[in-house]
């Protein structure tokens, strides 16, 4: 949910949440077909380090667009 607090700070002086690096690559297959890739590796900043566990999470989506 927007705006709502998701993880307490527990004492965390950080408040810098992390890094997350994106590459997409969308191809046209013709006049109506285009397929698109997406990678995204979100990096834990020390926000999150301080405030809990933390882990790096990568990210890989894929999807054709059909328009008529």
């Amino acid at each position: 949910m927007p705006g709502n607090l998701v993880r307490p700070a527990r004492g965390a002086s950080a408040r810098y949440v992390g890094n997350q690096p994106a590459v997409m690559l969308t191809v046209g297959l013709g006049r109506y077909l285009t397929a698109a890739l997406d990678f995204e590796y979100f990096i834990a900043g020390p926000f999150l380090r301080e405030s809990g566990s933390a882990r790096d999470v990568t990210f890989f989506a894929g999807w054709l667009t059909f328009v008529f």
